[in-house]
């Protein structure tokens, strides 16, 4: 899973706690070269109620879903030996995390399409599709027992989320097993990887990837790591120290 415990060093792993995470903007549609990022500050334009009532949501749908678990499933899963050192869980804090997708559009996120690749159990899709406009969001997740326990959460948050008179799920949210370099991102508008744990080499292929595939306009936003290419530019205002849920 690309979904990794944090760090704040580039190429490391660590245990839980505060990580750096950049945010990018696609620029161009060539070339390859080093590039400088940054992050948005975090803030949030959705309404109080509707931000309490989609907590409320998360944490119930989670709650059988506390990090511990979510390791202990990377940790024994049947693919773990295909990811070598690459299949560390990690997860964010709910409040931090909606306010940072919020401050990515600052026009309205409506139309707009989400992507986390490595979603591990699904608690940043979760997080965007409770509290963000978005048309679609979707997760892709290789380990197949992090893919199982996602979707069951998923199914609460659609119960949930149904019975509220505050939430509005997208027209699309879905979790998809497979890998992540199989999926084909031209469609999203802002792309989410928690890269903590991920080599120089798997860094580098998702680069390529994510060069060939976005629009100029997407956002990316990378948990620990930076992109080496010249077709992204800095978006926001500078580096910010993300808390983990």
């Amino acid at each position: 899973s690309s979904d990794v415990c944090s760090s704040d060093l580039a190429y490391a792993c660590a245990t839980r706690g505060p990580a750096r995470l950049t945010s990018v903007r696609k620029t161009s549609a060539a070339g390859r070269n080093g590039a400088r990022q940054r992050v948005v500050a975090s803030s949030s334009s959705t309404a109080t109620a509707t931000l309490v009532e989609a907590k409320r949501i998360y944490e119930a749908a989670f709650a059988s879903l506390p990090h511990s678990r979510c390791m202990q499933l990377a940790q024994g899963s049947s693919k773990r030996n295909e990811q070598n050192d690459e299949w560390f869980y990690g997860e964010l804090d709910f409040s931090t995390f909606a306010a940072l997708l919020s401050n990515l559009s600052p026009g309205g996120t409506g139309g707009e399409s989400f992507v986390d690749l490595g979603s591990g159990a699904g608690k940043a899709v979760a997080v965007a599709a409770l509290t963000q406009a978005y048309k679609s969001c979707i997760g892709v997740e290789l380990l197949p027992e992090l893919h199982a326990e996602a979707t069951a959460a998923q199914e609460k948050v659609l119960a949930l989320a149904t019975e509220s008179h505050h939430v509005n799920l997208p027209c699309t949210y879905e979790l998809r097993e497979g890998n992540m370099f199989a999926h084909d991102c031209r469609n999203a508008d802002i792309l989410y990887c928690h890269a903590t744990c991920l080599g120089r080499e798997t860094m580098q292929l998702l680069g390529w990837q994510l060069e060939e595939q976005l629009k100029p306009g997407a956002r990316v936003v990378i948990m620990s790591k930076s992109l080496n290419s010249s077709l992204f530019e800095p978006y926001g205002p500078g580096v910010i120290s993300m808390p983990q849920g």
